[in-house]
């Protein structure tokens, strides 16, 4: 009997599994690293913003592994830091996705939106809570991220989906913006509305 094998779709959307997406040179370079070949597919007139079959670029490849030096050099070669996949997501949302702090904080850096928002409302820090990055969290919530953003369908703010996903670290995450939860009570269901004390 045959089997199914049934691979997060969060691995694959972060960048970490590229099989199965049509991707090429440049995408497969970033994705490995490979700085050289990346600077002698541009100088052969490759397209830095040339997208694989998901939508992704050769920025959101190396966004989505621990590499800021890859993603600095794409940056400073002119790569689109808002350009977006299939699901709106940004570098900065693969990034977050996969926990990789010091590449979120080179995007930030260079003026990525930390509020950018993918087809579905959610934001880089609501992505980065929902996996449990808190290190991303925590840089996303310093360089000013709305701790108030709500998705588009289910309203949901980044806190929200800390606590339904039991990420306690990032329930009190930072000193000077501390997070807390407000219960109030609507048609019978509790909700909890992320704040920023002050």
């Amino acid at each position: 009997m045959a089997r199914l094998l049934h691979v997060p779709l969060a691995l694959i959307l972060c960048g970490a599994i590229p099989a199965g997406l049509k991707a090429g040179p440049i995408h497969d370079a970033a994705f490995f690293g490979k700085i050289d070949t990346i600077q002698s597919l541009l100088d052969g007139g490759a397209d830095i913003d040339e997208r694989d079959t998901f939508d992704r670029t050769a920025l959101h490849r190396a966004a989505g592994k621990a590499s800021p030096e890859v993603v600095e050099f794409l940056i400073n070669k002119g790569a689109d830091l808002e350009a977006k996949d299939k699901l709106g997501w940004t570098p900065l949302v693969v990034s977050a996705n996969g926990g990789h702090a010091a590449t979120a904080a080179a995007l930030l850096l260079h003026g990525a939106d930390a509020d950018s928002r993918d087809d579905a409302g959610k934001t880089p820090l609501f992505q980065a809570a929902f996996a449990g990055h808190f290190g991303v969290v925590k840089i996303l919530v310093e360089a000013g991220a709305d701790v108030h953003a709500r998705s588009k369908l289910q309203k949901d703010t980044a806190l929200f989906t800390a606590i339904a996903f039991g990420r306690e670290a990032i329930v009190t995450l930072h000193s000077n913006k501390q997070l807390y939860i407000d219960p109030e009570s609507a048609t019978g269901t509790r909700i909890y509305r992320a704040r920023v004390a002050d």
